[in-house]
């Protein structure tokens, strides 16, 4: 959950940069639980400046086009092994 929140404060940080927005913090809080179903990740974003509607909605868009969003929403397997 660190690298998720990690992943998507920098990736808005880069694009707040680069939009030159007044948005001095961002915080993403991320929790994990388990559902009957599977997994679910619930990640609350927040910031500290002047985030107006349309910015509010591109940076849900840039959020969850982090690295490591995209990993996550993707079939993942994992193979373990012990190598002698």
């Amino acid at each position: 959950m660190a690298s998720l929140a990690s992943c998507t404060v920098i990736t808005l940080r880069m694009y707040i940069n680069r939009k030159m927005w007044p948005i001095e913090e961002i915080k993403a809080d991320v929790e994990m639980f388990k559902t009957l179903s599977g997994t679910r990740i619930e990640t609350k974003l927040s910031f500290k400046g002047e985030v107006n509607d349309e910015q509010r909605d591109r940076l849900l868009k840039i959020a969850n086009a982090c690295p490591v969003h995209k990993i996550l929403i993707g079939n993942i397997d994992i193979n373990t092994n012990i190598s002698v």
